[in-house]
């Protein structure tokens, strides 16, 4: 993006956090355009010191409000207190403002989030969710996007011990069943989740799902009364949001029949968001996905 350059300016002390840090990547990925490398980018502390001159302190905060669909109100924050209140102060705290707002969407909207990591990777020939993927486990960067987005509740359904360890902040459903197939994950999930105005359905092989498209589709949500379907190409992917009447339905799964044989049921209740970036519904199937997406 070459109307937004940044310039180095040290800032003489650090009050930021490691969260503060995650952020701004996200934020300055949409605008540097990089979606597809801001996951191999390292953390790397020292950018939270650049600072940025007036103009590109204008684009982010124009960026921030078109990508996070927010009306913002430039009256308050002048560029001028935006570049120079210690390098990006301004626009962290433009930024805790509306990732707080989105986490109290997504509560007040009491959506409970499901993810599902009890597979048996059949396709990979070993358990491809604890397989190391550009640097992490590849089931924690779901698990991650899901906590950093704040959900109602969040439930975490699985048959393995180290992805328990790593969810201990969430509400942990040992599933005994794996081998059926899908609908024993579906079923616990929906058992587990409370008196919720709805279900997202997380899978745990799209290391490259983020906030903002969990924001778009939380949002497209709305009143509850549909059920909420990414689309890619012409495509339906994951994750998919279910109302909650559709508890009992999903409940009577089995074998390896998913969300999608429900809502195929109830085509007139389905609303589309259409998705135009395909990187993050990725999923990873076999040893040629890892490698190909590595």
């Amino acid at each position: 993006c070459d109307d937004l350059k940044m310039c180095t300016v040290r800032s003489t002390q650090s009050n930021y956090t490691e969260e503060d840090t995650e952020m701004l990547y996200e934020i300055l990925g949409e605008v540097l355009n990089i979606e597809n490398e801001k996951r191999k980018i390292p953390f790397n502390e020292s950018l939270i010191d650049a600072g940025l001159n007036c103009e590109n302190a204008l684009l982010l905060l124009h960026r921030i409000e078109k990508d996070f669909h927010l009306k913002l109100s430039y009256e308050d924050i002048s560029l001028n207190d935006v570049n120079s209140i210690d390098g990006l102060t301004g626009l962290i705290a433009k930024g805790r403002k509306i990732y707080g707002k989105r986490r109290k969407l997504h509560k007040k909207m009491k959506i409970t989030a499901v993810i599902m990591c009890s597979g048996l990777s059949r396709r990979m020939g070993d358990n491809k969710l604890l397989m190391p993927f550009r640097g992490r486990r590849l089931f924690e960067y779901a698990v991650d996007a899901v906590r950093e987005a704040g959900f109602w509740k969040t439930v975490v359904v699985t048959a393995y011990e180290e992805i328990a360890q790593y969810c201990r902040d969430m509400t942990v459903v040992f599933n005994p069943d794996n081998e059926e197939g899908i609908a024993s994950s579906i079923r616990l999930g929906v058992l587990n989740s409370g008196d919720s105005s709805g279900i997202m359905f997380f899978t745990a092989d799209q290391p490259f799902i983020g906030v903002r498209e969990i924001n778009r589709l939380t949002e497209a949500f709305g009143d509850g009364e549909k059920i909420i379907v990414p689309y890619l190409g012409g495509q339906p992917k994951n994750p998919v949001i279910f109302p909650s009447r559709y508890k009992n339905e999903l409940a009577g799964l089995t074998g390896d029949f998913g969300g999608k044989s429900v809502y195929k049921n109830h085509p007139e209740n389905v609303r589309k968001v259409i998705f135009e970036n395909g990187l993050p519904f990725a999923d990873i199937d076999t040893a040629e996905d890892m490698e190909r997406l590595l």
